[in-house]
């Protein structure tokens, strides 16, 4: 496979990336706001399967699109930002199951910021896959 075919995957996978990164955030902020709205909606969407869905779609696809596109631009700051997004995620869907109690502030704040690092790491993917892209991090 050339590098233009894997720079197109990596693309595709870095928008699916993205895309699932923020509806993680979104998912995450919204979740408060309906619980006063629809409280029967909030419970629907508040159950540890969606939570555990993204993670199972979001990992991978990071870690496939990160591996690709390092290989193709060689710059590391992208897997940088991506493995510490992914801690961040984990470890906030783990934490209510570790320390035995909810701290939603805390999941609230970690998902967020985990998304917001995961985002910026699958941008910069793209913005390194472009010819005479002028980063150089």
């Amino acid at each position: 496979m050339n590098i233009s075919v894997n720079s197109e995957v990596s693309n595709k996978l870095d928008w699916v990336g993205i895309l699932s990164s923020g509806a993680c955030a979104i998912h995450c902020s919204l979740l408060p706001l309906t619980s006063y709205i629809a409280p029967a909606f909030t419970t629907y969407f508040e159950n540890e399967w969606v939570h555990f869905l993204l993670i199972l779609l979001i990992v991978p696809v990071a870690g496939i699109s990160f591996y690709k596109t390092q290989r193709i631009h060689g710059r590391v700051l992208p897997v940088k930002l991506a493995l510490l997004g992914l801690a961040l995620l984990v470890g906030a869907f783990g934490l209510e199951h570790t320390i035995g109690f909810s701290v939603e502030g805390l999941e609230l704040g970690l998902t967020i910021l985990a998304s917001i690092l995961l985002m910026m790491g699958h941008f910069l993917n793209i913005k390194y896959l472009k010819p005479g892209s002028a980063l150089n991090y």
